[in-house]
């Protein structure tokens, strides 16, 4: 039987730009297993305070754009999804939830994507009461990090003259030599490091 799921870090942020609703998104060390316990036409998984909730019947349908797909049922059976079954509020009974999205480092790290995911709400509060989530909705993106960017700063760089390089060191710009052993700085790597150092900066999560 696999170890309960454990939550690595929180990630809060608005819904939208000046909207006072946050929504979550999670990082775990693993993801929920989805296996369905079959009710009528209800579907649930559930899995270390993480759910999934259905509803449908055999038939075809256009739900989840008619998709056909399985799913794996507590009986040790599957369910033949041709669009006829859809996703739902959870059923009467059970604990108050919670619509995150949910991630690993090793699924970020192939695609940048939280999946859709529903969570007691007493896990996420007790989380959040012992720790502060981040505010960095890219912070496992490696190409959102000054070490990503510093591998890519080549791309547009401006050659300058020794007076000129000076001047731009005393700014705190970075100036190198390229191939050629020609002085040069990067105008867009300035600014996107800049960005990127105010981010992590601003950001209270202290998990990384």
């Amino acid at each position: 039987m696999s170890e309960p799921i454990r939550i690595i870090d929180v990630i809060a942020k608005p819904y939208m730009t000046g909207s006072n609703h946050i929504v979550y998104c999670a990082v775990l060390d693993r993801m929920p297993a989805q296996v369905y316990v079959r009710d009528g036409q209800s579907f649930v998984s559930h899995d270390s305070g993480f759910y999934d909730f259905l509803e449908g019947k055999s038939g075809k349908g256009q739900a989840f754009g008619g998709r056909v797909f399985s799913i794996d049922l507590a009986d040790g059976s599957t369910f033949l999804c041709e669009g006829q079954v859809w996703s739902c509020a959870p059923p009467a009974g059970t604990e108050p939830t919670v619509s995150i999205g949910v991630a690993t480092r090793e699924s970020l790290a192939k695609c940048y994507v939280f999946s859709s995911a529903s969570v007691a709400r007493s896990m996420l509060n007790a989380w959040l009461a012992s720790n502060t989530p981040s505010n960095n909705y890219y912070k496992y993106d490696e190409r959102e990090s000054v070490a990503w960017l510093d591998q890519h700063r080549a791309h547009g760089t401006r050659k300058v003259c020794a007076n000129r390089a000076r001047k731009l060191r005393r700014r705190g710009v970075s100036v190198w030599r390229d191939a050629d052993g020609c002085r040069v700085w990067n105008p867009w790597y300035e600014r996107r490091k800049s960005v990127l150092t105010n981010r992590l900066a601003s950001d209270p999560g202290s998990v990384r």
